[in-house]
């Protein structure tokens, strides 16, 4: 799954924006032992929630630096954006990286 945002990926794990580095590799800790497919073998459903935590976490941590927030790291992300994008509503913002998102994953296949 491919989030359009650093909050999206932080509501999955259920953590706060304002989680620290601490916070997200606890919460992550606790999803993974709960679903890891190993501890679970026989249950399809539980391996794809794995995948979804898991994906998740990789989001943010590619995103993360030190102790700085994920909704500091979010309006880092932005900044790369022109400032007109900057001025929609989150709902359009979130759409247009949304489409940008799947745009890059097409032009990768």
């Amino acid at each position: 799954m491919a989030y359009s945002s650093i909050s999206e990926a932080c509501g999955v794990l259920g953590v706060p924006a304002s989680a620290t580095d601490d916070d997200i590799n606890k919460r992550w800790r606790q999803l993974a032992r709960k679903y890891h497919p190993d501890l679970n073998p026989n249950d399809e459903g539980a391996a794809k929630e794995f995948k979804k935590y898991r994906e998740a976490f990789e989001v943010l941590n590619t995103f993360r630096s030190g102790s700085r927030t994920v909704a500091a790291l979010e309006e880092e992300f932005l900044s790369e954006f022109p400032d007109w994008i900057k001025h929609l509503p989150k709902e359009k913002r979130e759409k247009i990286m949304r489409e940008l998102s799947e745009l890059e994953s097409s032009d990768k296949e």
